[in-house]
C-alpha cells in the first residue's frame, strides 16, 4: 500500500484530483485506493472532481449511515446503499468473485438497482477500483456477512 500526501498542492480539490487520477493511471495492475479526507464537504467534491477522470465502475463514494445533519429518510437511504455498493465493490475487488448466477441474483433483490450493482462490480474487478470517504464514516463498524449468517437461529415448527 502507498501513502500519498496532499498538504502541499495548490488549487484545491480539483488539482488534487487531477494528481490522484495521473498517479492510478500509471499503475499496470488495477488497484485499490482509499482516499479519505477530514470533512465529508470535501470528500463530496472530491468525488466530484474524480468523476470526470473515471468511470462509475470505478469511483465509490463512501458515506457514514448515522449522519446527525440529515434527519430525512431519502439521504438516510441513499447513503445506504452508496456505502453498501462500495463494501460489494471492496468484496469483488479482493475476491475477483461474483455471484454464481447473476440471472438468480437479479431475481432476489429489486431488478434495476441490482443489475447495475452487480454491473459495477463486473467491472470493478478489472479496473482500478477508488474509495472516497471520509474520516467520520470509516470509524463506523462493518459486519461481516459470516458474522451475520453465523448470528441467524432457526426456528421451525415443533421445536
Amino acid at each position: 500500500m502507498k501513502r500519498l500526501k496532499f498538504d502541499n498542492l495548490n488549487g484545491g480539490v480539483s488539482c488534487k484530483a487531477v494528481f490522484l487520477a495521473n498517479v492510478v493511471s500509471k499503475f499496470d495492475a488495477p488497484t485499490l485506493n482509499i482516499v479519505c479526507f477530514n470533512t465529508k464537504k470535501e470528500a463530496l467534491f472530491f468525488t466530484s472532481d474524480l468523476d470526470n477522470f473515471f468511470t462509475d465502475e470505478c469511483l465509490y463514494y463512501f458515506p457514514a449511515t448515522a449522519d446527525s445533519k440529515s434527519a430525512q429518510s431519502v439521504k438516510s437511504a441513499t447513503t445506504k446503499v452508496q456505502r453498501t455498493a462500495a463494501i460489494k465493490a471492496i468484496d469483488a475487488f479482493e475476491n475477483k468473485t461474483l455471484p454464481a448466477n447473476i440471472d438468480q441474483a437479479v431475481e432476489q433483490g429489486s431488478t434495476n438497482i441490482t443489475k447495475i450493482l452487480i454491473n459495477k462490480q463486473l467491472s470493478a474487478i478489472n479496473h482500478p477500483l477508488i474509495i472516497v470517504s471520509y474520516k467520520d464514516s470509516l470509524s463506523e463498524k462493518v459486519l461481516r456477512r459470516s458474522q451475520t449468517t453465523n448470528s441467524i437461529i432457526s426456528v421451525s415448527k415443533g421445536d
